[in-house]
């Protein structure tokens, strides 16, 4: 799960969107070693559509489900019990 998906679920059920809502402009600080880069409407508006194939209809919940079940799995891995 990379960033964006990442950040699609700390949207919660707004996904992406909410998530640009709320955390947009605190974030642009963080861009500054990338030559600030502008989060314009296209590019989230690519970034959503991205998002949206890659989930590919799953909701919010199914993908935090998936990313939970993962986690458990990687965490038994490195207990040695898988």
């Amino acid at each position: 799960m990379g960033p964006h998906l990442t950040f699609h679920l700390a949207g919660g059920v707004g996904g992406i969107g909410h998530f640009f809502e709320q955390f947009a402009a605190p974030m642009a600080s963080w861009w500054e070693t990338l030559g600030n880069p502008a989060l314009t409407p296209e590019l989230r508006e690519r970034l959503g559509n991205g998002i949206a194939a890659e989930t590919a209809g799953r909701g919010i919940a199914e993908l935090a489900a998936w990313r939970d079940r993962f986690l458990v799995d990687v965490l038994a891995l490195k207990a040695g019990r898988k």
